[in-house]
């Protein structure tokens, strides 16, 4: 998932015409500092619209800009591409993606979207999707999901998916970085986890059976 990124009042015109099928916007000279320069996995939205009654438009999504040269997308959200001549202009406007993306809605608080999933895979080699625009697993990262299986070995691993950037398969233990036992994780059972950082691994909170001490 591309992480968006946003300028204020980015705003210029184009500097050479853009056919239908261009992946490249040219604008004007000295002109594509107003907008962001993305890394990789970010990119920003681009609105170009008619110089002569700015009723036409097409939004882009540019993934690379250098200097004044914009690396494109072209026909998004819904809109389509058409050809723009020298003048028309070209704009880093609010849209629909944007403000998706970015604002928590009360639907995905009551569903715990980005906090909870049903994981899929194996008994032993658990698979879990969230979606996210995070792109990293970090220290103390948590979230929930019901599992299906018990798992069957002292060693399961969880594969974790943060919107489309699939992370490595990491093994579960539980508090003192101590392995599962078999059936610590039970079908159906929501399984809380933890990241640590210095045991690079999974810590399962809340384990059939409980581990003595009490840090993770």
């Amino acid at each position: 998932m591309t992480v968006l990124l946003a300028s204020n009042q980015g705003t210029t015109t184009l500097g050479a015409p853009l056919l239908s099928s261009g992946t490249v916007i040219t604008v004007a000279v000295d002109t594509g500092g107003v907008f962001p320069s993305p890394a990789a996995g970010q990119g920003f939205t681009v609105t170009l619209s008619d110089a002569a009654t700015s009723l036409i438009r097409e939004i882009c999504l540019c993934t690379a800009r250098t200097n004044d040269q914009l690396t494109v997308l072209r026909a998004q959200e819904g809109t389509i591409a058409r050809n723009w001549a020298t003048g028309d202009i070209v704009s880093n406007l609010i849209t629909s993606s944007l403000v998706n993306n970015y604002t928590v809605q009360p639907d995905t608080l009551q569903n715990s979207t980005f906090t909870y999933a049903a994981a899929t895979g194996t008994p032993d080699a658990i698979l879990v999707t969230i979606t996210s625009m995070l792109t990293a697993i970090n220290d103390g990262m948590a979230f929930s999901f019901r599992a299906i299986f018990a798992n069957t070995t002292n060693t399961p691993t969880l594969q974790l998916t943060l919107g489309s950037t699939q992370q490595s398969a990491i093994t579960i233990v539980k508090m003192d970085n101590q392995a599962l036992l078999t059936g610590d994780i039970q079908p159906d059972m929501i399984c809380n986890m933890v990241y640590n950082n210095q045991y690079s691994k999974w810590v399962l909170l809340n384990p059939i059976n409980s581990a003595a001490g009490g840090s993770f």
